[in-house]
């Protein structure tokens, strides 16, 4: 039978195997492997332009590039939903009835700019106290290497995109199949921020992949979820620091408090746990009918 397996997913009609925490672990060193190999035609390639003299460190080479790395993760996402599709065993997916409402793709976005409210400044400055790792420091290098726009498309739509896919689409619905709401969510931030493999945007990962995956829990909407994802990538190159000392310690006590509550206002707008049970209670209804 032939599956939309993008939609499918998006609205919990693939019903996937239930994932233990280290399982998950697996599917995200199985998704690099398989990017990996899908990779190696390509490096090829670009080794033996390189040896012809073709300088492949420019726009058009890289554009080409980028093409290419989307493509083959996104060949290595069906790999794995395909891998990981229980056809046989129904599994008990809750709240695939909730009715997304026009202002929730305005609020949950929102929610991402309360959370950089919420951790201006202080949060940057713990983790300065922290070890970064050469992890980091090639992938600030990476990142201020290439040109803008790419670096938007990479980490404005290649990465929430693919990652919502992976991270949530499919680790935290295997999970869910498998641990109680809370572990679930927990479990599958902490692989998020694991996945960074560096301390600062493992950190900052982890946090984010509760507050997403909270989401998702209740919506089963990756499309929300990639808006959050892309909210938070995009708006971190606005963060602004003032070079007053003054306005330094103003910023760092009033934007956090601020965040706060405007975190805890649209939780309660949201209303995600309520309007779950109706979701729920509307279709156990239907059935009986």
């Amino acid at each position: 039978m032939k599956i939309n397996y993008i939609k499918e997913l998006n609205s919990s009609k693939i019903n996937l195997s239930p994932l233990n925490f280290w399982q998950a672990i697996g599917i995200t060193i199985l998704f690099d492997i398989i990017t990996l190999f899908l990779n190696k035609p390509t490096d090829i390639f670009y080794i033996i332009l390189n040896s012809l003299g073709v300088v492949t460190y420019s726009g058009f080479w890289m554009w080409i590039s980028t093409a290419l790395s989307a493509a083959y993760e996104f060949g290595a996402i069906l790999i794995l939903i395909i891998f990981l599709n229980n056809r046989n065993n129904k599994v008990n997916n809750i709240n695939t009835g909730f009715k997304l409402r026009k202002r929730d793709w305005v609020l949950v976005p929102l929610l991402i700019v309360s959370y950089i409210l919420l951790t201006y400044g202080w949060f940057d400055y713990i983790l300065y106290f922290f070890p970064t790792g050469n992890t980091y420091e090639y992938v600030i290098e990476y990142l201020n290497s290439i040109p803008i726009v790419i670096l938007l498309v990479e980490t404005c739509i290649m990465a929430p995109f693919f990652e919502e896919l992976l991270y949530r689409g499919i680790i935290l619905n295997g999970l869910i199949n498998r641990y109680s709401r809370k572990k679930a969510i927990i479990y599958s931030a902490l692989i998020f921020g694991i996945a960074h493999l560096n301390f600062p945007q493992g950190i900052n990962a982890f946090l984010l992949g509760l507050i997403i995956g909270t989401v998702y829990y209740y919506t089963r909407s990756i499309y929300l979820c990639m808006i959050m994802h892309f909210a938070n990538n995009f708006l971190v190159n606005f963060v602004y620091y003032p070079t007053s000392r003054l306005w330094t310690n103003i910023l760092f006590v009033l934007l956090p408090i601020l965040g706060l509550v405007l975190m805890i206002y649209l939780f309660k707008t949201l209303n995600l746990k309520e309007r779950s049970k109706e979701a729920i209670n509307y279709i156990i209804n239907n059935d009986f009918k």
